[in-house]
C-alpha cells in the first residue's frame, strides 16, 4: 500500500488519535490524521489531544520502548499531526447525520459496515475529502465502533516483542 496522505478516523476521546500520531512521530511520517470529532469538545479538543500523546510517551519511555530522547521528541511533533474536525458532528454523539447514513451506505456496498453515529461520521469525512481532493491517498481507521461490526480474533500475547507483552501483562494485573 502506498503511504497514505490522511487517515480518516473517528474522534470520541482521542486516544486512537494519539496513538497514531505519536507512532507517525516516532516513525518518522508526516501523514496527517483527520480525527472527525464525534463527541462534545468537553471530551475532544488539543489540549486533551497533547495530554494523551505526552501519557503515552510516558508509557513508552517507563517500558523501555524506545529511547526516552526519541520519545520525547515525536510527542512534541505529534500533535500538530492531527486536525480535529468539526463539521460532522451533526445533533451530537449518538445522532446519525445524513452525510454519515450517504457514507455507510458507500461503505455497506463494498463490504464495510460503519455505525451511524461514530464511525459513519468519519466515514463521511473521508468521502467528502475523496470528492475534493481526488488522487491523494486516504485511509479509513476502522475504529470498530460498532463491536459486531468485524469478527475480531483475540491476538496471542506471546507474539508480541517482549516490553510490549510484559507491559500488556502489567495492565493487566493492575486494573
Amino acid at each position: 500500500m502506498p503511504r497514505p496522505d490522511a487517515v480518516y478516523l473517528p474522534a470520541g476521546t482521542l486516544g486512537t488519535a494519539a496513538g497514531l500520531a505519536l507512532g507517525f512521530a516516532l516513525a518518522g511520517l508526516s501523514t496527517r490524521i483527520i480525527a472527525t470529532r464525534i463527541t462534545s469538545r468537553l471530551v475532544a479538543n488539543t489540549r486533551w489531544l497533547a495530554q494523551l500523546v505526552q501519557m503515552a510517551a510516558q508509557e513508552l519511555t517507563t517500558a523501555g520502548i524506545p529511547a526516552a530522547a526519541q520519545v520525547a521528541a515525536a510527542a512534541e511533533r505529534a500533535p500538530a499531526l492531527v486536525e480535529l474536525r468539526h463539521d460532522q458532528l451533526g445533533r451530537g454523539y449518538g445522532f446519525p447525520t445524513p452525510a454519515g447514513e450517504a457514507a455507510a451506505e458507500l461503505f455497506a456496498a463494498a463490504g464495510l459496515r460503519v455505525d451511524p453515529t461514530y464511525t459513519a461520521k468519519a466515514a463521511a469525512q473521508l468521502v467528502a475529502a475523496a470528492r475534493e481532493r481526488p488522487g491523494q491517498v486516504l485511509l479509513f481507521w476502522h475504529t470498530l465502533g460498532d463491536l459486531d461490526a468485524i469478527p475480531v480474533q483475540p491476538a496471542d500475547p506471546e507474539r508480541l516483542p517482549a516490553p510490549f507483552r510484559r507491559w500488556l501483562e502489567r495492565g493487566l494485573t493492575t486494573r
